[in-house]
């Protein structure tokens, strides 16, 4: 896939012939010489204007993905719905793929994958296709398993039993619970682990804590990491 083209003639003219040769599938950004429309509309004309142009150069619509485009919602806040309308226009209007960068939405904010969870279950549900985004995180994860569940993508809730059969639900412990520092550093629990290490300075060696805990502990989180059980 070449990642991209987007809606400047100049561009597609360049490049859409090279993707046609080497039979690779194609990005179209939908902005152009003036930038990224700020409204939904402007947006999906720009996606037509790039699909017909990969037809015209012989690229089947299949090997089309349109990108709309995630601004940041703390500084565009009104661009998240029309990112999301777009999105549907063209899922609808064209039929093509749809693709977002997904994290752009909380550049700035706090708990980001809140945020990141919150707008990528919201663009599936208005066509979102493929997502660039990190699937190493758990409510990302999450989010994606329960919205193909919910909408029936995942057909009897197949692929959520087979992930999430027999987990339970960890909620983190508040900061001085007492857990042990090893626990708490393979749960992830950082206030947790941050207020064990604190106690135990007091009776231990940092190198005697650092030995016996912390490196059997990072053992455990690369062990499991490796075998697809852990994320972090």
């Amino acid at each position: 896939i070449v990642n991209s083209v987007n809606g400047e003639q100049a561009v597609l003219d360049r490049l859409l012939p090279i993707c046609k040769k080497y039979g690779a599938a194609v990005v179209g950004l939908t902005l152009d010489e003036n930038g990224i429309p700020a409204l939904a509309e402007q947006r999906f004309a720009l996606a037509q204007k790039i699909v017909a142009a990969a037809e015209a150069a012989g690229i089947p619509r299949e090997d089309v993905y349109i990108d709309c485009l995630t601004l940041t919602a703390s500084a565009q806040q009104e661009a998240v719905r029309e990112t999301l309308k777009a999105v549907r226009m063209v899922k609808e209007r064209l039929g093509v793929k749809t693709v977002l960068g997904v994290s752009n939405i909380s550049f700035g904010l706090p708990q980001r994958e809140n945020i990141n969870a919150a707008f990528f279950t919201m663009a599936m549900q208005n066509g979102l296709s493929a997502a660039i985004m990190n699937p190493g995180s758990q409510g990302m994860m999450k989010a994606y398993y329960s919205y193909c569940a919910l909408s029936g993508v995942d057909k009897q809730c197949m692929e959520y039993i087979s992930v999430y059969s027999g987990q339970t639900t960890e909620t983190a412990a508040p900061a001085g619970a007492d857990m042990p520092l090893d626990q708490a550093v393979i749960k992830g629990l950082k206030e947790s682990a941050h207020a064990a290490a604190q106690e135990l300075l007091k009776t231990t060696e940092p190198l005697e804590i650092i030995n016996k805990l912390l490196v059997p502990a990072l053992d455990v989180v690369g062990k499991e990491f490796e075998q697809g059980t852990l994320f972090l």
